[in-house]
C-alpha cells in the first residue's frame, strides 16, 4: 500500500513538473503585443504593409485595448488604400480618448 501511495505521488509529482516546463516553453513561443507591435512597425519602414496587417491584427488579438496598435493598424489601411477601415481604427482611438480623459493634444512645450 505505502509504494503505490508513494508511486502515486511520484507520479503526480512529475506530471506536474512536466506541466510546468510545459508553461515556460509555450510562453516563449508566443510573442506577446509588444514584440507583435514592434515587428509590425519594422514591417512598416520597411514598406512590408500587408505583414505589417497581418502582425497588428494579432497583436490586437492578444491585447484588444492596445491603442498604439489600432492607430499603427489605422495608419497601415490608410497607406494601402482601405480607408473604411483606416476610419473604423482612427475613430475607435478619438471614441476611447474621449470617454477616458486621454489627452487629445499634446502639452505646450514654449516657455514664457
Amino acid at each position: 500500500m505505502k509504494r503505490t501511495v508513494c508511486f502515486l505521488l511520484m507520479g503526480c509529482f512529475l506530471l506536474c513538473a512536466a506541466f510546468a516546463q510545459a508553461q515556460i516553453f509555450n510562453t516563449k513561443k508566443n510573442k506577446d503585443a509588444d514584440e507583435l507591435y514592434n515587428e509590425a512597425v519594422q514591417a512598416t519602414r520597411a514598406g512590408k504593409y500587408k505583414e505589417a496587417i497581418a502582425l497588428s491584427q494579432q497583436a490586437l488579438r492578444v491585447r484588444p485595448d492596445f491603442v498604439d496598435q489600432e492607430l499603427l493598424l489605422g495608419r497601415l489601411y490608410m497607406l494601402t488604400g482601405n480607408y473604411p477601415g483606416a476610419r473604423q481604427y482612427v475613430h475607435k482611438v478619438i471614441e476611447k480618448a474621449l470617454t477616458t480623459g486621454m489627452p487629445t493634444s499634446m502639452p505646450s512645450t514654449s516657455k514664457c
